[in-house]
């Protein structure tokens, strides 16, 4: 089987070839894609995530109504969408405060170390409880960053509903492209992106009739999700 046809190639960054094996005992080989996996290409992504068109993430697992990110948005009361957006700023400003205490750009006073003498009992021990003392400073001074930043940080997307919800949609999107990172490239069994040998055409309509419902279910979902937003699952 040939890979997907090149009009792929401007979507699509990585592929990866797998086989699942069908209740006859044959094999199907099948190429899984990656959607937007470029971390710098924030639009591409976006754009990418987006003609997906359904985010099944945000719904209940055994529902295959799917709903838009649109749609998924307006449900989100204000405090669930604020919720959403304050977890990605805390995890931001984690990694900002551990940037900041590295490089030692937050004028804290740095933690002296001390080397134990050699074959030093005594000395071992200085040296761990001062590693312990060194972390302790270490979460503590992370934990005041976070809460000291955190308020002013959040009241940027917080203050007006329109930028809060574009964060949402933000955070939302990039949750979908980790979700599909993970599909593609982790132990998950869902793939993403099976096709004939044209590149363009789904393979479930032949499937034998005996395959697993859950594997026609993921193939419907596929070919919902990434190549005919428009189909019908239930069709």
């Amino acid at each position: 089987m040939t890979k997907p046809a090149g009009y792929f190639d401007s979507l699509f960054r990585y592929s990866v070839d797998r086989e699942i094996e069908l209740p006859d005992g044959s094999t199907l080989k099948v190429v899984a894609h990656q959607l937007g996996a470029q971390k710098s290409g924030t639009r591409e992504r976006l754009a990418m995530a987006e003609a997906r068109q359904s985010f099944r993430r945000f719904n209940d697992p055994d529902d295959y109504a799917y709903l838009t990110l649109e749609e998924w948005l307006d449900t989100q009361s204000e405090e669930e969408l604020t919720a959403a957006v304050e977890s990605v700023v805390r995890a931001e400003l984690i990694r900002e405060s551990i940037r900041q205490i590295e490089y030692n750009t937050n004028n804290e006073p740095p933690i002296e170390e001390r080397e134990p003498p050699p074959d030093s009992i005594s000395g071992v021990l200085e040296k761990e409880i001062a590693d312990e003392d060194k972390q302790a400073f270490t979460q503590e001074a992370r934990r005041q960053y976070v809460e000291n930043n955190l308020p002013t940080r959040l009241e940027v997307y917080t203050r007006k509903h329109d930028r809060l919800r574009a964060k949402a949609r933000e955070v939302a999107v990039d949750r979908a492209v980790q979700d599909i990172h993970d599909v593609v490239f982790g132990d998950a069994t869902l793939l993403y992106g099976i096709f004939k040998e044209d590149g363009k055409t789904p393979l479930f309509e032949e499937l034998p009739s005996d395959a697993p419902q859950a594997l026609k279910d993921q193939l419907h979902l596929i070919y919902a999700e990434v190549d005919r937003p428009s189909y019908d699952p239930s069709s």
